[in-house]
């Protein structure tokens, strides 16, 4: 939770809006980070493998990759 004189302000703020925790915000970029993590990069299925049913969504879902659900591990 966030710290120093606006604490007290945030709380009540979070409070009107009904949300227990401080929401989570990202953004996008082209750039690598030097430092960070992030999901492991593998070959994603495409529309025309989809429509001729060469997809093994098993396979695909046992090797998904959430960044969100990897932020949540590591806190």
């Amino acid at each position: 939770m966030m710290e120093g004189s606006n604490h007290e302000e945030m709380k009540k703020f979070l409070e009107v809006l009904g949300l227990r925790e401080e929401p989570l915000g990202m953004y996008y970029t082209n750039q690598e980070p030097e430092e960070g993590f992030y999901p492991k990069p593998r070959k994603l299925p495409t529309a025309e493998e989809e429509k001729e049913g060469k997809i093994d969504w098993g396979s695909v879902f046992e090797k998904f990759s959430c960044v969100i659900g990897i932020i949540w591990f590591f806190l």
